[in-house]
């Protein structure tokens, strides 16, 4: 008898683990799509807008 609850104790415990481990890599997970997201974002903002000089010449917008 106390063999059985020695394996339902470790099979609630596997099974504890095996949720928590789920939560933290959906968590990960979204941390990293926002960091991506933030990211591609600045890069986004970074990227001068161009315009043509006199001589054609595309160089940055003064703003």
């Amino acid at each position: 008898m106390p063999q059985l609850l020695v394996l339902i104790l470790v099979g609630v415990g596997l099974w504890a683990g095996y949720k928590w481990f789920q939560r933290e890599t959906r968590r990960v997970k979204a941390d990293l799509r926002k960091a991506e997201e933030a990211l591609r974002q600045k890069a986004e903002d970074e990227i001068p807008s161009l315009e043509p000089d006199e001589r054609g010449v595309y160089r940055p917008k003064d703003e």
